[in-house]
């Protein structure tokens, strides 16, 4: 099998030779291809971790009855729907954020990583919805407190300056980095290696996951995004760290808006059902029209709307090993922030 293996690098060898002298081929394509084939490669290799029962035991127990406890969660920044999660999001695991367009999941994913990074962890946020510059606005709006359409406009009176200037430091400190370049799983797995050698890495956020493209051909783009779910989940479990991915719901999840506002399914995930598989967490942020919400949550849905803050539910809907529940929760669409009110969920 070991010589099997150095025939088959002999092979990848030559052939990156032979495309990188080829000045017609994209070299950035050609260093994916050359890198998926030796990624496959070695899942096939004699070096696989193999972990007895045993030795399962004794990490364990180091880990349950260690005298120092580490936190190894990674906090969303709302309190109660880290309660439901179990104290957060945890390692090796592929959390999915789905909501219909325009609801705010971009938001959701870029408040729980921005959360994670305030708290010392090491983010990677890759973007595919939107740039740079959108992104530091509503960054800075979270900091600073000053709306982000006032950001947007660059129109500030003397205090919204001096809000903005004094959150420059803690900006500075918070270990987040953005990519809006990566476009396959492969190339966010190279990112994601490249930081944890230099920095450290701890979680991953990705907006969203429609945008992305597998780098392989397949058959229709059904099958397309399901082969990049699981990419991701892949990811999460090489390199012991939690992914989270938006998604955006399909259309048939908007039927019946009129006569309610129903909450979309987990297998109304655009372009694919097999996303929800994949899943160790689905959470689904909805925004119902607040004529219809129901009446234990009516008071909260007023008072968001005292305040202009958008009255939301967010559903765990599925949860492996751990609670699921419906949390209703106010999201501050000028400031980026997001509360949970202090009520029970309801739910499992």
């Amino acid at each position: 099998k070991a010589a099997g293996m150095r025939r088959a690098l002999c092979k990848i060898a030559q052939q990156t030779v032979e495309l990188a002298r080829n000045e017609l081929t994209d070299p950035v394509k050609a260093a994916e291809e050359i890198r998926g084939q030796i990624d496959e490669l070695a899942k096939n290799g004699p070096t696989q971790e193999i972990v007895s029962i045993p030795q399962m035991i004794l990490n364990m127990h180091d880990y349950l009855f260690a005298e120092q406890k580490t936190d190894d969660s990674m906090h969303t920044g709302i309190g109660r729907l880290d309660g439901v999660l179990g104290g957060g999001i945890r390692g090796s695991k592929l959390c999915i954020i789905g909501a219909r367009p325009s609801v705010g999941k971009s938001a959701l994913g870029l408040f729980i990583a921005t959360n994670a990074a305030r708290s010392g962890k090491h983010v990677l946020y890759v973007s595919l919805e939107m740039d740079e510059a959108e992104l530091y606005d509503r960054i800075i709006a979270r900091f600073s407190g000053v709306p982000v359409d006032v950001i947007e406009a660059r129109n500030f009176s003397d205090e919204q300056i001096q809000n903005v200037v004094a959150a420059y430091a803690e900006i500075g400190q918070i270990q987040l980095s953005i990519s809006t370049q990566a476009q396959t799983p492969l190339q966010i797995r190279s990112l994601a290696l490249r930081q944890r050698q230099d920095t450290g890495l701890d979680m991953i956020v990705v907006d969203y996951l429609q945008l992305l493209r597998s780098g392989r051909k397949t058959n229709n783009r059904a099958e397309e995004v399901g082969e990049i779910s699981r990419a991701l989940k892949r990811l999460a479990m090489e390199l012991k760290i939690p992914v989270i991915a938006m998604t955006q719901m399909n259309r048939q999840s908007e039927m019946g808006i009129g006569e309610g506002g129903r909450m979309p399914k987990m297998s109304e995930s655009r372009e694919s059902g097999t996303i929800e598989q994949d899943a160790n967490q689905f959470l689904i942020l909805h925004a119902p029209d607040i004529r219809t919400v129901p009446e234990p949550w009516q008071q909260m849905a007023e008072s968001c709307q005292a305040n202009g803050w958008t009255f939301m539910l967010i559903n765990v809907a599925k949860n492996r090993n751990g609670r699921k529940g419906i949390l209703p929760i106010a999201f501050d669409a000028p400031h980026m922030n997001f509360f949970a009110f202090e009520r029970d969920t309801q739910g499992g």
